[in-house]
């Protein structure tokens, strides 16, 4: 409530009403105290002229009044969210700025956009939350909904940017002499927690299915092995079979090599 103070009535009752402008919707003036009263249900600046008469009195007093309206904002946080990886565990919690939590009210949340596959978002919470089992560039929305004494306001987050990225198949070494022994192993980085993997020859783009000349590949150990008989880069395809959580999914790449 915006209060007015009324001073040289001498014990009579003013009249108050809106003369020029508009007040946010959800708000009036109070016509025997001047107060501008109510519950603001929409958002943005308002410049609003008050007119005060006294019946039997001639003239006017006139009054300005700005209001700013600022709605309610949530906000989503995801750590290291342009690096995320397939499989990965990941929980997100909302922020609410610019509100005050009040009895009898609600918060529900509902989603703009699609979400990467394995992470869902709980409605009364609003926390994200999951296992990310896409790859590829998300960019979702939440809409947060407030709703008080029957009345709604919503607001909607900015993007929630998320870049899921495949498993990485790597050398732990890829450089190799002519004719020196090889004995190496190509392993995934980093795989989620409690997953299992197994990897096999297999052509990716212009990697074939196949070591470098001189070298053997057991897809069951992961050992790289043999002695190099042809100089220069050499790619080998290897695809990646990764399991969590009951799914699967299936990647190719290029493992590269130099051998000098």
């Amino acid at each position: 409530m915006i209060e007015a103070e009324l001073h040289g009535l001498e014990g009579n009752s003013p009249r108050c009403e809106v003369a020029m402008g508009r007040l946010p919707a959800g708000m009036w003036v109070d016509r025997r105290s001047c107060h501008i009263q109510g519950t603001p249900t929409e958002v943005g600046s308002f410049d609003v002229s008050i007119e005060l008469t006294v019946p039997d009195y001639e003239g006017e007093l006139w009054q300005s009044v700005s209001i700013y309206v600022s709605g309610f904002q949530v906000l989503y946080w995801v750590n290291n969210g342009s690096n995320l990886q397939w499989g990965q565990s990941l929980e997100v919690k909302p922020e609410l700025s610019g509100y005050t939590p009040a009895a009898g009210e609600t918060i529900t949340y509902s989603m703009v956009g699609e979400l990467p596959a394995g992470l869902a978002l709980d409605a009364a919470t609003g926390v994200i939350s999951g296992r990310l089992m896409q790859v590829g560039e998300f960019k979702p929305r939440v809409k947060a909904t407030l709703q008080r004494d029957g009345q709604s306001w919503s607001t909607t987050s900015r993007d929630i940017e998320m870049q899921v990225r495949g498993p990485v198949v790597a050398a732990a070494e890829s450089y190799f002499y002519l004719g020196s022994a090889v004995s190496t192993s190509v392993i995934l980085q980093a795989p989620p927690e409690g997953a299992s993997y197994t990897l096999a020859l297999a052509p990716v783009g212009d990697c074939p299915a196949a070591p470098p000349p001189g070298l053997t590949f057991d897809a069951a150990t992961g050992q790289l092995s043999g002695t190099p008989t042809t100089m220069g880069t050499h790619c080998m395809g290897v695809s990646v079979s990764i399991s969590v959580d009951g799914q699967t999914a299936q990647y190719g790449q290029g493992v590269m090599f130099l051998v000098n």
